[in-house]
Order: C-alpha cells, then structure tokens, then sequence
C-alpha cells in the first residue's frame, strides 16, 4: 500500500522526526506548513547542515510492515521503501 512520510532531520542538532499520512496531499500540506511556519534562521540551520533534510517522499509499504513500524519495531528505515520524492525544501 502507498503511504507518505514528512521526514525532516538536522544533524547539526541531533534531531528529527517523521510522520507518515494516508494522502499525499495530506502529507504535502503538513510540510509546507511547517516550514512555512520556521523563523529563517531555522530554514538557515537546515540549509546549512549538508546532512540535514526536510521532505515529503512516498512508501510502499505493506501492512505488516506498517504495523512494525507503528510498534517501534520496523528494522529498515522508512526511506528504504521509498518510491518517489514528492516535495523537498532544501532544493
């Protein structure tokens, strides 16, 4: 099944989240709302950092999978079932 993730990470601070949606409208407007809503020195922060990202990239994922990953316990990363970058800021 197709899934969305927001996935967003800054090394320089260590941190990161991500959040998976069902639409990909869904997943497009929740990206752009945040950033729109960064002050520039953290839009700055992420463009700096060259391990930094902030994205929207469509999965295929299955449901079993799904449901690893809803338990913590989904040994891939969710960019490895990635099948398309839909939105990414930093380019």
């Amino acid at each position: 099944m197709k899934k969305y993730v927001f996935e967003e990470y800054r090394d320089e601070v260590g941190a990161g989240s991500e959040k998976i949606s069902n639409t990909k409208e869904n997943a497009l407007q929740f990206a752009k709302d945040e950033w729109d809503h960064l002050f520039e020195r953290d839009k700055a922060s992420y463009r700096k950092d060259k391990f930094s990202y902030f994205r929207v990239f469509e999965i295929e994922i299955t449901p079993e999978q799904l449901a690893a990953y809803e338990n913590g316990c989904l040994d891939i990363a969710l960019s490895e079932l990635e099948t398309d970058e839909l939105y990414n800021a930093l380019n």
